[in-house]
This record gives structure tokens, sequence and C-alpha cells, in this order.
């Protein structure tokens, strides 16, 4: 009970001085570094557990490096973020956004679970060849995905059908970077299954499509929501692959970058700072929906 008290003291103090760190500016830096190491000195003399006292500490170097970009804009620009949420432009472009990434992980999710259960019960020849070209827009820089996507989808391209400035080219470039995320989920999570629940299913009688749609499905239920949320937020993301096949309807991506080309900094960090106060309410919300449902399943041995 001390030790865990020790350890909440110690993250809550780092939260507050956290918070405070942009009103130092770059001094800031040099105080979280010394905290971190003051941190692991402390928790090293009460526990006397070198390992989580290095954790703890390398944890909180983490923690500063993802946070204090947000924390300083939103400190610094929350005014101006609330000046933007006036603007009608801003709240198409994160309409655009939603709906769009909605329906590139839909898409991503739909055909994820068929090529998930075909690649995991080597139903496809050249599985790893296959799968290893799926992943490639992953690893690409994300212009030359677009750049990829437009030797297809433009009076130029393979099927000379273009896609410029609308809302199918965004679904298209997002669902080109994203669905890969889906497919390697999908493919883990039928790999978790055995096969001899299938076995079972079809000696008792049930067709191959009751036996996928009442045995397998329910089975991967759970591990179809995460791909599609981890989908869903990628799209999210997604700028490389859209500006290159088209700028309109705008995104929020493309609306940030189109006020730091004409308000500069300023006008960037303020749509960033508005989309991050949005966003952060969103991410919490999916995150403890997915914990109820886990808790739901382990508490009626759903899954088990």
């Amino acid at each position: 009970m001390v030790r865990r008290n020790i350890y909440t003291d110690v993250i809550v103090l780092f939260v507050i001085l956290l918070l405070f760190s942009p009103l130092l500016g770059r001094n800031s830096l040099y105080l979280m570094l010394a905290y971190s190491i003051v941190s692991f000195i402390v928790i090293l003399l009460f526990s006397r557990d070198p390992v989580k006292a290095s954790f703890i500490g390398l944890s909180e170097i983490f923690i500063v490096l993802m946070l204090i970009p947000m924390i300083s804009a939103i400190e610094q620009y929350i005014s101006q973020a609330i000046a933007y949420s006036k603007r009608l432009l801003f709240w198409k472009a994160l309409y655009y956004t939603v709906v769009s990434s909605f329906i590139s992980a839909l898409l991503g999710v739909f055909f994820a679970v068929p090529f998930g259960y075909a690649y995991s019960r080597e139903l496809l020849p050249f599985r790893d060849v296959i799968r290893s070209f799926i992943e490639v827009p992953m690893m690409l820089p994300h212009t030359i995905a677009g750049i990829l996507l437009l030797g297809v989808f433009s009076k130029e391209g393979l099927w000379q059908i273009s896609l410029t400035d609308t809302l199918t080219g965004i679904v298209v470039a997002m669902f080109f970077v994203s669905a890969p995320i889906a497919v390697n989920q999908m493919i883990e999570a039928f790999n978790h299954v055995p096969e001899r629940y299938e076995h079972v299913s079809r000696s008792l009688g049930a067709t191959p499509f009751k036996t996928f749609l009442y045995v397998l499905l329910p089975m991967v239920r759970g591990d179809i929501v995460s791909a599609f949320i981890t989908s869903f937020m990628r799209a999210m993301s997604e700028f490389g692959a859209v500006i290159v096949i088209t700028s309109y309807p705008p995104i929020i991506s493309l609306y940030a970058f189109r006020e730091l080309s004409l308000s500069g900094i300023a006008g960037a960090l303020a749509v960033s700072t508005l989309s991050i106060l949005i966003m952060v309410p969103v991410i919490v919300a999916i995150k403890l929906f997915i914990r109820r449902r886990s808790y739901g399943r382990a508490g009626t041995g759903e899954g088990v």
C-alpha cells in the first residue's frame, strides 16, 4: 500500500508539472527531465526495485514527448480555437472527415473479415506474398500511396475513372492506407480460433454459411469492432494520400494545412487545438465502450 501511494504521488505531481510546463517555455524541458530523474531516485529508494523505477522514469519522458505538443497548443490557442468553432467550414470539414473515415473503415472490415479467414485457413495460394503486398501501403510514404492511386483512378490512369475533388476519392485514399490494419487484426483473430469448432459445427448438420455466421463470427466479434475502430482512427488522421488525389471536399487535415498556408502557424494551431478538444472525449468514450464490452464478456463467460 505504501509503495502504491508513492507511485500515485509521483505521477500526480508529474501531471501537475506537465500541465503548467508550457508556461515555463524552453525551461520546461529541463524541468521535466530533472523531475523524471528525481522520481526515479525516490521510487528506487522506497521500492528497492530498479526495474519499476526505471520504467516509471522512462514512461514519464514518453508522456512528455507525446502530450506536451497538445497541452501547449491547448493552453496557448484555446481562445483562437473557440473562434474557429464558429466557422461553418470547420464543421463541414469535420463532417466530411467522419463520414469518409466511417465508410472507409466499414469497407476495410468488410473485406478484412473474409480475407482474414481465407488467409488463416490457408485457402489462398502464395498467401504470404499477397499479404506482403497488402501491407505495403502501411510502409510507403502516403504521398506515394496517393500517386499509386492516381495511376488507377484518374483520367490518365488504368481505369480512366477520375476521383479528383470527390468524397469517393477521399474514401478510396483512406481505405487504401487503413485497410491493411484491419486485415492484420482479422488474420490474428482467425488464427486464434481453432478449426475444430468448424468441424464440430459441420458434423452437427450446420451449413458452411451457418457455421461461419453463428460459430465463427461471434468468436471474433470483439476483434471486428477493434479492427473497425482502429481503421477509423487511422483514416481520420490521413493527409498525404488524400491531398494527392483531391483537395475538395475539405477534411480536417486538409483544412488545417490550408490554414497553415493562409494564416500561418497560429491559424493551424487553432484548428489543431479545436480538433484535439473534440477528439479526446471521443477517444475516451470509445475506450470506455470497449472496456465495458470486455468486462461484460468476461462476466458472462462469453468467448471462453
